[in-house]
Parts: C-alpha cells; structure tokens; sequence
C-alpha cells in the first residue's frame, strides 16, 4: 500500500474538526476494496470520492482545484507528480521520506511523527494546519512553485500546464 489507508485516517481526524470536508481517491489499485470498507467503517463513505478509473485530465483538473494534497505514503518520493502540485500551487501535506522533501525543496507542511501521535493523525494536523492557515502558505507555495521549475526547469513546468491544459479543455 501506498498509504491510502492513513490518508483516510487522517481525514476522519480533519472531517471532525471540517465537517464539510471532503477527500477524493483516485485510482484502482490492489487495496481499493480495502480501503471503501475502511471508510464505510469511519462512516465517511459520503464524504469519500473513490475515482477507480479517472481519466488524467480529470485527476489534473481535480488536482488545480484542490485546497490541498494530501501525500500519505511513507515510503515513496511521489515522483513528478509533487513538483506538478507545487507548479500549480497547491499545498501538499506529507510525512518526510527525504525523499518528498528532496524532490519538494522542502517545501510541505510536514507531519510531526516526533509528536506521540499516530501517524494518521500527525498527517491530519499538518492537513489542518494548512487548511486552518492559508496565509501562511503563501512563502510555501511561492518557494515550492519556483523549486520545481526550477528542478524541471521552465520548459518542462510549461509543458506540465500546457499538457493538464489539454488534458481538461
């Protein structure tokens, strides 16, 4: 797993706390029927979006108008897909790999797993503090944009918002 399963235990935390919260899922992976039974169990199966099969423009246009990205996995660097989200200057909430934070510049509201809290909720409070504070996510998402053209470069950061440009028209 990829840690699907403690994003939806950090969303129950942030649902308590933002009742009119809602999390999207997309994809279909091998823990996909795992992870419907876990969210009917917190009973956040109306608050939960499970996208099996959504196409990349749609994942792309759900991404530029999220309040947030919420990265759960403990193991994985995400890829490019952490520098599109800073491109598009989306927050994104994740624990620190090191390699999140080398790929990202740093620049994430990380969770505090020094804190005695489970990891679920640790990442549910870097979510809430970034959705509770949006003015000081300004610096975050200034830095973290210019980190990733910076690691892409320019033509690469516009072919990535020309390409989800395409992808949604």
């Amino acid at each position: 797993m990829k840690g699907h399963d403690l994003a939806i235990g950090a969303f129950a935390t942030v649902s308590a706390e933002m009742p009119d919260a809602r999390l999207i899922i997309i994809g279909n992976g091998p823990e996909h029927k795992t992870l419907v039974e876990q969210a009917a169990r917190l009973q956040l199966s109306g608050k939960i979006e499970f996208l099996p099969n959504a196409s990349r423009g749609t994942e792309r246009a759900l991404l530029a108008n999220a309040d947030l990205f919420l990265f759960p996995s403990r193991r994985d660097s995400g890829s490019t897909l952490l520098p599109l989200v800073q491109i598009l200057r989306v927050p994104i909430a994740a624990f620190d790999t090191g390699a999140v934070s080398q790929v990202t510049g740093g620049h994430v509201r990380f969770a505090d797993l020094t804190s005695g809290q489970s990891p679920a909720v640790a990442l549910a409070q870097a979510a809430l503090d970034v959705l509770n504070n949006p003015s000081d996510n300004v610096s975050m998402l200034r830095e973290g944009h210019d980190h990733a053209r910076e690691l892409f470069g320019e033509q690469a950061a516009k072919e990535a918002i020309n390409t989800w440009y395409e992808q949604v028209a």
